[in-house]
């Protein structure tokens, strides 16, 4: 078989029957891996530069939930954006947002001026995020699980590579010259934009957004999403201090710590995908997915040895991919198509307000009472989530 026919079947393997133009689910996928690569990875590091330059352990959690909270604050509002206005035009202008707040660092020494750029990380994020999902969800790959997986996965495949890159750079290089090299890589990303579609959906009245969230299946499907998000906000302000202080990693390792369990998150992600293909239960998989992601941050968390930590660092991830494709199917299977992006940005609601308080509350215990906390605890909550779903299982009528 040549290699011609052999990318060929590969692609209808992994994308059955998609109508849109190639160049745009390329672009899609390599837009993920470079946002991924350089955004959240920047996240992941933001608590140790922080820490360097004095800020205490208590101020590091009220800026992570600054940045979570002006993007909760906004989440309905972009999310219907994105029935109105292109959802290309909103993926520029958050990349131009999340530019500025990243050169911003260079400059930026005291609390005020902090807060201010964690507020425009919150707002650039959840723009891009939401407009990319609203992007995904009425143009690409329709309902196919496999290609939600692949979806999920680019970016972590993104957030592998720059933990591993981040990791190394910081060996050789200061915070700040780390931070104009992303600042210029997210300007220039707009440049993969050119021939991308315009799409939106239809407006409507708030009051119509708001019925679409009273239903049964819904309002458990929110309540699942913030207590499972909780660990995210545990993550972004004590996963690396964690690494630093009781795992006693420095920069490069630490980078590659965090770098090594986003790639079986990847895969993860697609795995799960071709089961939902199949018929598996979604509901089945999200209770394994609750419960890999539970145990493996709980375990990790008591973990001293390196290795060991690892090792169930990968089990969380490995939860965490098949959550990602859990929260893509279910948006999907629960809401409407022309008022996606308004829905998706109330479920993106709930995730960024499970975040935010996640940020508050651990971002002080680990300051209080050592970094272990947030973990063994957050991981202890995802876990009970996934027993609770136990009981859904036996519901005809729950739509998931």
């Amino acid at each position: 078989m040549t290699l011609n026919r052999s990318h060929h079947h590969l692609k209808h393997f992994l994308h059955p029957k998609i109508s849109i133009k190639e160049h745009e689910q390329f672009t899609v996928d390599i837009l993920m891996v470079m946002f991924g690569f350089i955004v959240p990875v920047l996240l992941w590091f933001l608590p140790l530069h922080l820490d360097a330059i004095g800020i205490p352990g208590w101020q590091i959690g009220i800026l992570f939930s600054l940045s979570t909270i002006f993007g909760l604050l906004a989440a309905v509002e972009f999310g219907i954006l994105n029935d109105i206005f292109s959802s290309k035009f909103l993926i520029i202008v958050s990349l131009m947002i999340l530019a500025l707040a990243t050169a911003g660092f260079v400059f930026a020494q005291r609390i005020w001026l902090l807060a201010f750029i964690f507020m425009l990380l919150g707002l650039g994020r959840t723009l891009f995020s939401e407009s990319m999902n609203s992007f995904e969800f009425r143009k690409l790959r329709q309902n196919k699980g496999i290609n939600m997986g692949a979806y999920f996965s680019s970016e972590a495949i993104g957030v592998g590579l720059g933990l591993f890159a981040f990791g190394y750079i910081l060996s050789l290089l200061n915070f700040n010259k780390l931070f104009i090299i992303c600042a210029l890589g997210l300007l220039a990303l707009p440049l993969l934009l050119i021939k991308f579609t315009n799409t939106k959906g239809i407006s409507a009245p708030m009051k119509v957004y708001l019925n679409d969230f009273h239903k049964f299946d819904v309002l458990v499907f929110l309540a699942t999403i913030f207590l499972f998000t909780l660990h995210w906000g545990a993550e972004s302000t004590s996963y690396a201090l964690f690494l630093k202080y009781n795992i006693s990693l420095n920069l490069f390792h630490v980078g590659v710590f965090m770098a090594i369990p986003f790639f079986p998150l990847g895969l993860s992600a697609v795995g799960t995908g071709w089961l939902v293909d199949r018929g598996w239960d979604i509901k089945k998989l999200f209770i394994g997915s609750a419960l890999l992601s539970g145990l493996g941050y709980f375990a990790m968390s008591l973990s001293t040895n390196p290795l060991v930590a690892q090792l169930w660092r990968i089990v969380h991830e490995l939860g965490d991919g098949a959550f990602g494709v859990f929260l893509l199917i279910g948006v999907m299977k629960l809401f409407s198509r022309e008022r996606m992006g308004g829905d998706a940005g109330m479920v993106y609601f709930v995730a960024t307000l499970g975040a935010f308080v996640g940020a508050l509350v651990f971002g002080a215990l680990g300051d209080w009472y050592g970094y272990r906390i947030p973990g063994i605890v957050s991981g202890a909550i995802a876990i009970l989530v996934g027993l609770l779903w136990i009981p859904l299982l036996r519901r005809k009528n729950f739509k998931l």
